[in-house]
């Protein structure tokens, strides 16, 4: 199979009737005037999610004239394997989200202050500033929890194993038949992002077929171009003819230059076989509850497959895009069909492996039995 190379955008909507906003308190606080945005480099988020991203909030600027300033992060420094113990410099010196997040607080001149990018999860803790709000875009999980959780924060995440599973879907279709060898490379091993990316994909493939050898790899740090380089090199040795990434847009990069055995495909990238989030979208849709409560207001909103809007890049068919989301759109609102959010089994465990290890279980007892007497 030959790498797709040309690229179209298809836009489809989705909205449900009833939006995911859960609110924590009960009134809204002044209309928001200002809003501080912390953004990472180019270099750790492609520039396609960083300009959709900035083009949300030009659009919120223009319709609620709220302003807003920027502040991205650069030189990305890799300081740590352990997740989210991550460094930058800004102007000069080292910092990171939380030191750059300090500053702009005791500057007092926002309204709100909004955190975008899932690794923010574990690293911030806005119960220490009590009289300052938060918005934490883009997070990992159906129900991300915080310790301090309360009034001052609002929570923006997705169900991202419902995104892989339409990744997965149109990758069957596109490519049906499936190759036998498909590889799957992710960020981190156990990291809830991961884990939902990696269970939704699985679960579109095993949903047609198990008569496929899924080979799981991690990178288990963020930008390591060496690492995803000897997992490409790995996958095409092992014969790999189709590969999903769960990983940050670099990492993915780097497979797409590395991988050359068949097709990539990934989320959240647009120079491969993928899908995305409309983030514009969903930005103005919560700031429009925003300017309907008259303020901030502190809660939860979880965006689903069924109340988001996503761009498929890379496919064959526009057609066939559009088909494979009105069925799916179709089997999640009937609930006829659940995204699982973990990773089914091993692996690279074959079909015939597991077959043998069930057979082998009844022999097992009797022998512990006769032991026993």
């Amino acid at each position: 199979m030959k790498k797709q190379v040309v690229c179209f955008l298809v836009l489809f909507f989705f909205i449900l009737n009833i939006q995911p906003f859960t609110a924590k308190n009960a009134q809204g606080n002044e209309p928001l005037q200002k809003i501080a945005v912390i953004i990472d480099s180019p270099e750790f988020y492609h520039s396609s999610y960083t300009d959709d991203i900035l083009n949300g909030f030009r659009y919120i600027n223009e319709t609620y004239q709220i302003d807003f300033d920027v502040f991205q992060l650069t030189n990305y420094t890799l300081v740590s394997r352990d997740p989210y113990k991550i460094s930058y410099t800004y102007n000069g010196s080292e910092t990171n989200q939380t030191l750059l997040t300090e500053l702009l607080i005791q500057r007092n001149e926002y309204d709100l202050i909004v955190m975008v990018g899932y690794e923010l999860r574990r690293s911030f803790d806005v119960s220490t500033y009590p009289e300052t709000d938060f918005l934490f875009y883009d997070l990992s999980g159906e129900s991300p929890g915080f310790e301090g959780e309360g009034e001052n924060l609002f929570v923006v995440s997705f169900k991202e194993n419902e995104q892989a599973f339409f990744a997965g879907s149109l990758a069957v279709a596109e490519f049906y038949p499936l190759p036998s060898k498909i590889g799957i490379v992710g960020s981190w091993n156990g990291d809830a992002r991961t884990r939902q990316l990696i269970a939704g994909f699985q679960s579109a493939i095993f949903r047609n077929t198990t008569n496929v050898d899924i080979s799981i790899s991690y990178v288990d740090t963020y930008i390591d171009q060496q690492r995803v380089e000897a997992i490409g090199t790995e996958f095409n040795n092992q014969g790999v003819e189709l590969v999903f990434t769960a990983l940050q847009a670099n990492n993915t990069l780097i497979m797409l230059e590395t991988f050359n055995g068949g097709d990539v495909v990934c989320v959240d990238l647009n120079q491969s076989t993928s899908v995305m989030k409309n983030n514009t979208r969903v930005l103005s849709d919560v700031f429009k509850h925003f300017n309907n409560t008259q303020g901030f207001l502190g809660g939860t909103a979880t965006f689903s497959f069924t109340d988001n809007v996503f761009y498929a890049n890379g496919w064959s068919s526009p057609s066939l895009v559009n088909d494979t989301m009105v069925g799916l759109y179709d089997e999640i609102i009937s609930g006829d069909l659940t995204v699982p959010t973990e990773i089914k089994f091993a692996s690279n465990t074959p079909s015939f492996t597991i077959f043998l290890s069930i057979l082998g279980i009844p022999p097992l007892l009797s022998i512990i039995k006769k032991r026993k007497k």
